[in-house]
Parts: structure tokens; sequence; C-alpha cells
């Protein structure tokens, strides 16, 4: 199970999935040895990567001094700082304390470094404590700040409802205990909704993310009518300068703009100079920052849009034609991932539920939808036959080879076959790209899965997978056969308990368990018993 900052789950029309963010991996290739999913790396020469990183350089100092082309997606890149107005203070300039949240491996310590270098050349005195305990990615990291005019602070330390600022660069950690416990009515606070994942979530895919406006509202619990500003700011950055490194110092530019900072706009850019990183695109972002609050565009901007896709009903939203292509597009997907007859299959038992539902009066809805998720996402399992399939597709290629191609470098496939596994393998074997043909040969002969020639159909993961589509349906057809008004509620929710099982080996292993454990458990509830008839005397 990974821990990593950079396995980040998203929604997508077949449920929550797991990427890798580029823009916060560590590339220390840890996960090269990783009992994981498969993957594709790219590998090219230290000089062609120096190449290309002056050449992205190059590319964000001219969006710095060159007119961006008229776009109604792409954000006015770096405004010249003479056109934005000056920021009016809403927090003590003589004395102000600050609060910064973020996640470790993000820069949480230098952005505080760089508001408190620009401090100090306003003439404040700085001091500062940096909160990281044994957080060096992916956990909670505080830093405070207390600048004072004149003498310097007694403490290093915000103490509790003190904070002037609380500047969110994680708005989750913002939400913690580590933000509210030093939120007052008087605290301003600034930050980003870009959802990162807890380690804690990325295990447990079935712990939800809050929805940014829960968040916000959890805060403003505490702060009262002091003003938030809040935008996604890895969604901006990315959008302007293709990668989200400078986050960060976006938020930052809003604080600044907002008045959340008493600190001078020149002093911040001079402290971005002097730290000497990506100089050109962090000012770019810092100006980005101070142009988005300016316009006004980082107020009462939260919908939960950035939160988790809804789990609501597709036949409720849409009708009963967003339900027939649901199970269009699946059935689809099946004849690619097996045959015809296996989608038929899922198709005429998906249509029975369909029918059960009528027969209470009512058109296919939750239950039926439920259904048709889970049990596709149970059908079609990532057997070796299937991640051959996707690896050689062109939806599959096509990014992967572009990528390669604009590095010059070459692509190898990583993967741990659960059978190599079982016989001792403990890392990842790479296959070569000109080894293509051989891992088309392994998709097609997809038509040995589940047979007594399947050479990988004896592994523990593999049996276990087949067995619970068995099991499902079996649990279905029970609930079905019961089903009334009074049940539907429960049924439904036996119908989702499929997205239980979730991961990769080892741990699917373990939620298929949770899952039987579940599913008897809601069986025993859903089935009542019959009654006893009373004896004759």
């Amino acid at each position: 199970m990974s821990n990593c900052l950079s396995v980040q789950p998203f929604e997508t029309e077949f449920g929550r999935k797991a990427r890798i963010d580029q823009t916060t991996c560590n590339l220390d290739e840890s996960c090269l040895d990783g009992d994981c999913p498969s993957f594709i790396t790219i590998e090219t020469e230290p000089r062609r990567l120096e190449f290309l990183w002056r050449r992205l350089e190059r590319r964000a100092r001219n969006r710095t001094t060159e007119p961006a082309e008229a776009s109604p997606t792409a954000p006015v890149l770096a405004p010249a700082p003479d056109v934005l107005p000056d920021p009016e203070p809403l927090v003590r300039t003589e004395a102000c304390n600050i609060r910064l949240t973020g996640i470790g491996g993000t820069g949480v310590v230098t952005v505080a470094q760089l508001i408190g270098t620009a401090a100090m050349l306003d003439g404040y005195e700085v001091r500062g404590l940096d909160q990281i305990g044994m957080s060096q990615k992916a956990g909670p990291v505080v830093s405070d700040l207390c600048l004072r005019s004149g003498e310097a602070s007694f403490t290093n330390r915000v103490g509790e409802e003190r904070a002037d600022a609380l500047i969110a660069l994680d708005q989750l950690v913002a939400a913690s205990p580590k933000g509210l416990d030093v939120v007052g009515p008087q605290t301003v606070i600034v930050g980003s909704t870009s959802a990162t994942p807890t380690g804690d979530m990325v295990g447990h895919p079935d712990h939800p993310m809050p929805s940014p406006a829960v968040m916000a509202e959890r805060l403003a619990a505490l702060a009262g009518s002091a003003p938030q500003h809040w935008a996604d700011a890895e969604a901006v950055t990315t959008a302007a300068f293709g990668e989200a490194q400078s986050a960060n110092v976006f938020v930052v530019g809003m604080a600044v703009q907002s008045g959340a900072l008493p600190v001078s706009c020149e002093h911040l850019e001079e402290a971005i100079r002097l730290n000497g990183v990506a100089v050109e695109e962090n000012l770019a972002a810092f100006r980005l920052g101070r142009a988005h609050v300016a316009e006004g565009r980082s107020v009462a901007s939260l919908d939960g849009s950035t939160g988790p896709a809804s789990t609501g009903s597709a036949a409720v939203d849409g009708g009963a034609g967003a339900l027939a292509s649901l199970v269009a597009r699946r059935r689809q997907e099946l004849v690619e991932f097996q045959d015809e007859t296996l989608a038929q299959e899922y198709a005429e038992f998906v249509e029975r539920v369909a029918t059960a539902e009528r027969k209470l009066g009512q058109e296919p809805g939750e239950l039926t939808e439920a259904v048709a998720r889970h049990l596709y996402g149970l059908m079609a399992y990532k057997d070796e036959y299937e991640v051959a399939r996707l690896l050689t597709s062109g939806e599959g290629q096509d990014q992967a080879r572009r990528v390669a191609d604009e590095l010059g470098g070459r692509l190898t496939y990583r993967l741990h076959p659960p059978l190599l596994r079982e016989w001792g393998l403990d890392h990842k074997i790479g296959i070569p790209a000109w080894a293509m043909p051989g891992l088309g040969l392994l998709a097609s002969g997809k038509r040995l899965r589940g047979t007594r020639l399947d050479p990988f159909g004896r592994a523990e993961v593999r049996r276990v997978e087949r067995q619970l589509i068995g099991e499902y349906r079996a649990a279905i057809e029970r609930v079905i056969a019961d089903l009334d008004e009074s049940r539907i509620g429960r049924a439904v929710e036996i119908a989702r308990l499929p997205d239980l099982v979730r991961g990769y080996e080892t741990l699917k292993l373990e939620r298929a368990a949770e899952f039987r454990r579940r599913l008897a458990e809601s069986m025993a509830a859903y089935v009542e018993p019959s009654p006893v008839p009373a004896s004759v005397a």
C-alpha cells in the first residue's frame, strides 16, 4: 500500500482510479521495486533533460514578457506589477501573526522563508517556527511567522485564536486542528482548494475527501465575518505553466493582494529572485495570484467541484437514456475485455434488476445503476491479458509516445506479474518497447481466461476475482427476489458493496475478505426470517 503524495485518486466514468502527479514525484525510483500495478517509464540521457529544462525556463520567461493570446480558458500569465492595484492591508501591520498549513514535500517551509525574507527587507523583526515533526513527504506541515515592527516577538509560535492570517497551502490541513486552533474572529484566510489526498485516503479509497465548501465552512465558523479567498491553485498554475510547481507562490500572491500579508510586493518579488529557483515562473505565478484576487475571481468560488465526483444515480440525474448509455458503454468494454458472450450475460443480468424495479411501479433507478456499475467492475478485472491489452491499445500508447518523442527517450513497461510473484520475484520486470508484439500476443490470449489452459488463472488473486462475480450475482438474485419498496434502500447499499474491492494483489485480497464479511452481514439483515407459526394447543 502506498503512502506516496504523488499517487492521487481521480474520478472517471468507471469509478475512482489512481494516477501519478509528475510535478510532485521525487523520482527516487522506489516504485520500481514496489508491489503495485504496472506502469510505463521513459528513460532519457541527463544532457537531454538539462536541455529540455532550459527550454522550459526560456518558455516561461517568454510568457512573462510576451502578451498572451486571447483565449477563454487561458489566464493572463504574468501581468506587469504596475497594472495591478496596490493591496490594502486587512491585518495588523505593526504586529502580525501568520500560520501556513500544507503538505510535506510541496515547499511549505520554503514559502515561509520567502515571506520571512520579504518581511525582513520591509524592516520587520521576524521569528518563525517550522513544525514538521516526522513528516518528510505527504504529512501535515505547519509554519508560523511572527512579524513585529520594532522589538522582536517574545515567541515564534502563533497561539490559540491569535492568527491574523491563515495561509492554507493545503485546505485539508487548514481545516484540521493544526489550522483551526489558531483561527479567531479576526483571522483572514487565503488558500488553495486543490485536493491533495492524505496517505490514509490513498490507501483507503473509500475514505472520501471533504468538499472545499465543507472545509471552508468549518474555518468560517471560527473566523466569523473575516474575509476568505480561495482558488484551485494547482489547476490555475497548470493551465498557465503546464505544471503546478508554483502553486504555493500563486497562493502567496493571493494573500498579498487580499491584504492578508502586510509585506510589500516589491520585496516579495526580491525574495523570489534571491531564492534563485525557477525565478521567472515563480514571479509570473506570484503576479497571477495577485491578479486573481484583484479581478475578484477568488471569492465565493466553492462549489465542491474539486472534490470526488458525485455517486448519485445517473438514472435519476439523466433519466433512462443516461442509464442505457451507461450500460451500453460497459457492455462494449466487456466485448473488448473478453467477447460478445460475456457482454450479453452482463446486459441480461442488469435487465433482470431493471425488471425488478419496474415491478415496484417505478422506472429503473439507483439499484439498476449500482448493479450496472459494480457488476462490470467485478467482471472486468485487471489480469495479465487485460493489462497487456490496455498497454498496447492506441489510447494507452499515444500519450506515452508523445512524451517519449519530446524527450528523445525510451519506453519501458514495468510489470510485476502475480504468477512470477508467487514464484518469488519481489520486484518489477522491465519490458522494452521493441517487445510490443509480445504484449500484443499476450493480450490476444484472453480466450484462455478462466479455462484449464490459463497459465495465470491459478494464482490466488485470480481465483478470488472469479469467485466474487458469482457471489455478487447470487446475492443480487436474492435481493431482487425479495425486493419491495421498504427494502430498496438496503438493496442499493448491498449493490454498491463491490466498491470495497480495490487495490492490487495482497491489498485486493484483504478488501475482498472485507467485502465478503460485509455482504454476509448485509444479506442477513436484508432477508428477514419467516415468522414461526404459533403452535396449536
